[in-house]
C-alpha cells in the first residue's frame, strides 16, 4: 500500500511532466517561433551534447541492470515516477540551455500550416491519453 508521500512523489512527477511537456511547448511556439541568424557550429554541439544526455537517460532506465541497482536504492513502485522525474527535470534543462541554431531550415504558410499544428496537437493529445491508460 503506497503512504502518502509515495503518492505525492507519483502525482508531483506526473505534474512535473506535464509541466515539462507545456514549457517545451511555450518554449518552441514563442523562442524558437521567431527566425534567428545562423549561428554555427558551437549551437550544434551545445544542442547535440543536450540530447544526448537526454537520450542516455532513456537508455539507461532501460536497461535491466540499471533497474536493478535503482530498485536497491528506491522502492520498485517508485521506479517509473523516478524515471518521469528525472525525465521532466532534464527536459526543463533542455529547454533553458538550448541554444538556437538559427537560419531557415523550412517555413510553412498559410492553410498548411494548420495541418502541421493539428499534427502537433494531436500528438500531445495522444500523449495526455497514453498517460491517463498507464495510471500515473
Amino acid at each position: 500500500m503506497l503512504n502518502i508521500l509515495e503518492r505525492l512523489f507519483i502525482w508531483a512527477g506526473g505534474a512535473m511532466f506535464v509541466g515539462s511537456l507545456s514549457l517545451t511547448a511555450w518554449w518552441y511556439a514563442i523562442r524558437f517561433g521567431v527566425a534567428q541568424p545562423l549561428t554555427g557550429w558551437r549551437s550544434i554541439v551545445v544542442d547535440a551534447l543536450l540530447l544526448t544526455v537526454f537520450a542516455l537517460h532513456h537508455s539507461a532506465f532501460a536497461r535491466e541492470p540499471i533497474k536493478q541497482r535503482l530498485a536497491s536504492l528506491v522502492p520498485t513502485r517508485l521506479l517509473r515516477s523516478l524515471y518521469v522525474w528525472v525525465a521532466s527535470i532534464l527536459l526543463i534543462l533542455m529547454d533553458y540551455l538550448w541554444v538556437p541554431v538559427g537560419g531557415v531550415v523550412y517555413r510553412v504558410d498559410g492553410w498548411p500550416a494548420w495541418i502541421f499544428a493539428i499534427v502537433q496537437i494531436t500528438g500531445v493529445l495522444m500523449i495526455v491519453q497514453s498517460v491517463r491508460a498507464i495510471d500515473p
